[in-house]
């Protein structure tokens, strides 16, 4: 099973097309470019609240991003948001997974 990198961010009302563009431009890329993760789904339960999910593909990949690679990508981060964003991380172990078949 693969483990999760799930962020949690709650994001000040004038901050959301920024922070969007953000991550959708740059961000997430730069992640998945360290080669740590395969997938990543960026989600939004409505105005302010937002989810990333990074699966990584093995805990060695990950334990490798968190130690040699996170300090540069949060410190990128933090200079396009000093303010007006809180932030917190979660690694999460995959239990199991399915895959049905063909999504309609």
């Amino acid at each position: 099973m693969h483990p999760a990198y799930v962020i949690k961010t709650v994001v000040r009302e004038d901050l959301c097309g920024k922070f969007e563009k953000f991550m959708n431009e740059r961000h997430i890329t730069d992640v998945l470019a360290t080669g740590a993760f395969f997938r990543s789904s960026f989600y939004s339960t409505g105005p302010g609240r937002y989810l990333i999910v990074y699966e990584a593909r093995g805990r060695a990949e990950l334990d490798t991003y968190l130690e040699t690679r996170a300090g540069a990508l949060r410190a990128d981060f933090n200079s396009a948001f000093p303010e007006g964003i809180h932030v917190s991380r979660e690694e999460w172990s995959a239990l199991a997974a399915e895959t049905p078949g063909q999504l309609p």
